[in-house]
């Protein structure tokens, strides 16, 4: 069966980050990977969108797609956002709070292809040069694959942008410097604490991050480092896989808290590991001893009022921005050759989407005279003189309307092709959709990519 896409169509991206949402409000909109997947078949449908893919991170929701021109949405995208919310929160009693202050960052086409593989390079990320976007990319589009909502635009656009991956930190060198949150978690408490060999860090969680955060640690020779999670199990094989540390399960977690100096905490929890009253508690038993706490989870492990105990200095990723703004960690990269990458191979993709939306306006008018001949020559054939022709006569007619339609057709396509502006060429064909679509469901176009879509990214 072949596909349709209506035409025209449109390349979008739609989604909040760190550098327009506090952590507040982008912890209530993290989607786990369950929960992309079921919610995207649901998201595709109301929307009428074409293809669909969700990237959700700590730091970032982001949802690509393609849709017709002249969707609803586009001129409101805040409206992806808040029915994903509504989805995930569909028991919560008052979402109007967040649903008002909510804001999103979108873009369209051209400014959306180099958004993406701004992002999946990493040169949108809190830390430039992390290496975890891409995994997280992969698994994104492993989501839609399972969900039936990735078609062949959007697949090929993901392969476009781990290329552009590549080729960015082959370029800029960006691996040669391990940067991560977990590594900046780690550098801000040796900011607080001078003598870190003298301090004892507790690390709770088992997921990368805390991996990358235990392995780092290493480097201050700390006095103890003890590992939590839930099972005892999962910390063992970490302590023994990185080399260091003692393992525990998460019933020791309060016991440990009044011997550690440093914690910091990335497990994946719905809910606060550390409520305030719990952390006060600690801290009276610790008689005030100052504690340090970096909490790189989202949704956050700490409650945010444990900022207002004294002795607790408790950072999140937000503090780590902060820090990384005041750092400059982009200071060694030369962002100027990166964006001319990104920019060179977007404008190669879009040509390749502007020539597809192109080849699908000329196949829709051909297959519009196919019918119109067909139908006058039926119509024709019934009435008056040409009723009474032979076969061998019918067939000559037809062959010669074919003709005609095939002449009007290569003198369209050729008028089309022969502009050098890709913008112009879209317009052109648009405007040949749009004065030969009888109506909205016949405006539509088989598409084959593989075949009939020249050109290589």
């Amino acid at each position: 069966m072949r596909k349709f896409f209506t035409f025209p169509i449109i390349i979008f991206s739609v989604g909040i980050s760190y550098k327009n949402t506090c952590l507040d409000f982008r912890e209530q909109l993290v989607l786990s990977s369950d929960e992309v997947i079921a919610f995207l078949p649901s998201l595709k449908s109301k929307f009428k969108l074409q293809e669909v893919f969700c990237l959700s991170t700590c730091n970032r929701l982001e949802v690509y797609g393609i849709c017709k021109k002249g969707s609803e949405f586009i001129s409101h995208p805040l409206m992806l956002l808040r029915f994903l919310f509504r989805l995930k929160n569909k028991n919560s009693q008052d979402t109007s709070l967040f649903l008002d202050q909510i804001r999103a960052a979108s873009y369209f086409q051209i400014p959306a292809i180099e958004h993406l593989f701004r992002v999946v390079s990493s040169l949108d990320s809190l830390c430039v040069g992390e290496t975890q976007i891409t995994k997280q990319f992969k698994d994104a589009i492993s989501y839609a694959i399972k969900s039936h909502t990735l078609g062949p635009i959007l697949s090929r656009l993901s392969q476009c942008a781990l290329f552009v991956n590549k080729r960015v930190r082959s370029k800029m060198m960006i691996n040669k410097k391990q940067i991560s949150i977990s590594h900046l978690a780690i550098d801000l408490a040796e900011k607080v604490h001078s003598q870190m060999h003298r301090k004892a860090f507790l690390f709770i969680g088992a997921g990368k991050m805390i991996k990358i955060a235990l392995r780092y640690s290493k480097k201050y020779n700390p006095k103890e480092v003890f590992v939590v999670n839930r099972t005892k199990t999962t910390a063992t094989k970490i302590v023994k896989d990185i080399g260091c540390g003692q393992a525990f399960s998460m019933d020791k977690l309060e016991h440990l808290l009044e011997r550690a100096d440093i914690v910091i905490t990335c497990a994946g929890s719905a809910k606060p590991l550390i409520t305030f009253e719990a952390l006060r508690c600690v801290l009276k038993k610790r008689k005030n001893k100052p504690i340090y706490i970096v909490d790189i989870a989202v949704p956050r492990n700490i409650e945010p009022s444990c900022n207002n105990l004294e002795s607790c200095y408790l950072f999140n990723l937000d503090d780590l921005q902060n820090m990384i703004d005041q750092k400059s960690n982009q200071d060694d990269l030369s962002f100027s050759t990166s964006s001319e990458i990104i920019k060179k191979r977007s404008q190669s993709f879009y040509s390749w989407f502007l020539r597809l939306n192109t080849q699908n306006a000329v196949k829709y008018f051909d297959n519009y005279l196919d019918i119109l001949f067909m139908k006058e020559k039926d119509r024709s054939l019934h009435r008056g003189a040409l009723s009474t022709l032979s076969n061998e006569q019918q067939k000559a007619l037809q062959d010669l309307l074919r003709s005609i339609s095939s002449k009007i057709l290569s003198d369209a396509a050729a008028k089309i092709q022969k502009e050098n502006q890709p913008f112009v060429r879209e317009q052109l064909a648009l405007s040949l959709s749009e004065l030969f679509a009888e109506s909205e469901k016949d405006n539509r176009y088989p598409f084959a990519p593989s075949s009939s879509v020249e050109g290589s990214f």
